[in-house]
């Protein structure tokens, strides 16, 4: 046992499950390998409820729980689709697993040419099928801001907290470089643009347009031009989006 874990379990146990109430999921798992004082005290229904509520705040079913938990035998709660589970542990990874899966039919619904650049057509039927599944905020940031990921992946989750999530730019940012990603560009390259964007495009002289830009300044509201571009339905633009970790 370390000085830390001795000290931790030096204090009463309501201390310590105040302090584990202010853990995210990674560190609870963390902190419950470490002895089995404080694997019992993590595996607290209380501590996943919360954990819930944390990460998927508009969920009914966790709305509904709050303030009304019974610490003696777990609860029996029914998925929205009829998966029966025991206890909000069991609840918290049945739906982790249930996203995660998700987001891979999402991320895998990119369409990339040979050289790495995707159509805005193919960029907006994957930020439809993300709008389809309803995640939450932390669920796009532990599912689409991973570094590993194309910087178009990224966009897409950065896109779909702004406009349909409607998240606040400081928690963007935070999140962004949290993520280690919020210096990270992305690219657009378009030609043959039609009236529609001839106020827009003023000022540009060649048939050949690129404008690249970070995701912080996207987050800041600062690119109207990109975001306008990206979120286009102008048939008579060809539009192509590209990250610079990608080509």
């Amino acid at each position: 046992m370390n000085q830390s874990e001795g000290f931790l379990l030096s204090l009463p146990d309501d201390i310590v499950l105040k302090i584990v109430n202010l853990l995210q999921f990674s560190d609870v798992c963390s902190l419950s390998s470490c002895c089995r004082a404080l694997k019992n005290l993590c595996g607290l229904d209380s501590v996943w409820l919360d954990l819930c509520n944390d990460r998927w705040p508009n969920l009914e079913i966790v709305q509904n729980t709050l303030g009304s938990l019974n610490n003696g035998e777990l609860p029996v709660i029914i998925s929205a689709d009829d998966a029966v589970l025991k206890g909000w542990k069991e609840f918290y990874i049945y739906k982790h697993m249930e996203i995660s899966m998700q987001s891979q039919i999402v991320i895998g619904s990119m369409k990339y040419d040979s050289n790495e650049f995707v159509k805005v057509k193919h960029y907006q039927t994957t930020m439809e099928k993300l709008w389809r599944f309803e995640f939450e905020f932390k669920d796009v940031e532990i599912f689409f801001f991973k570094p590993n990921l194309s910087g178009i992946i990224n966009l897409v989750g950065l896109h779909y907290c702004i406009d349909c999530l409607e998240i606040p730019c400081d928690e963007l940012i935070e999140a962004l470089s949290r993520n280690k990603i919020i210096d990270r560009d992305v690219i657009a390259r378009w030609w043959k643009y039609g009236e529609h964007f001839q106020d827009i495009l003023e000022g540009f002289d060649n048939e050949f347009y690129f404008h690249g830009v970070s995701l912080e300044d996207i987050a800041l509201s600062e690119v109207d031009l990109f975001m306008d571009l990206v979120r286009t339905r102008n048939s008579s633009l060809t539009i192509r989006l590209s990250s610079c970790s990608d080509i």
